[in-house]
């Protein structure tokens, strides 16, 4: 048997309260677990939690903005990258899930939500679905959706 796979972005947001940034987790297993039982997904998802980075990658710029950062920012490129290239590689050799773009999506808020959907917008051949939330969507971000528009894309935005 093998398994969808959701890829979180900001992935200490998605299950325990103490651990994300707000205090409120996104509460994904409760989630995942009602779509599941309303026969929305097919199967419930192997989900890949990418913690955001912590720290300062120069002073006063921030890890997470730089990596999740605006659609030409060559750190947010470079994390898209690694990503795809990567991360999902790596997952795909050791676990049983299923591969292709129709069983892979991810997830974030706020510039996590932008990084989810620079994935789904360099790697539409991986990558097949986006859930945005409360997205914090940069100039160049809006103008590549706006001019690589994707079809049979599946993107959700709160």
């Amino acid at each position: 048997h093998s398994f969808p796979v959701l890829y979180c972005h900001d992935g200490q947001n998605a299950f325990e309260d103490e651990r994300s940034w707000t205090g409120s987790s996104w509460r994904l297993v409760g989630a995942l677990t009602r779509l599941h039982e309303r026969n929305l997904l097919e199967a419930i998802p192997i989900v890949v939690c990418v913690p955001c980075a912590e720290g300062f990658l120069l002073p006063g710029v921030s890890r997470r903005h730089a990596e999740y950062g605006d659609f030409t920012n060559p750190i947010s490129q470079a994390h898209s990258n690694w990503m795809a290239q990567k991360l999902l590689p790596c997952i795909e050799r050791k676990f049983r899930v299923r591969a292709g773009p129709e069983h892979t999506s991810v997830i974030g808020s706020s510039l996590g939500g932008q990084a989810s959907l620079q994935l789904l917008l360099r790697y539409p051949d991986l990558f097949g679905g986006a859930a945005c939330m409360s997205p914090a969507f940069q100039p160049a971000t809006v103008a590549a959706v706006i001019s690589n528009l994707v079809e049979n894309m599946d993107l959700s935005l709160d």
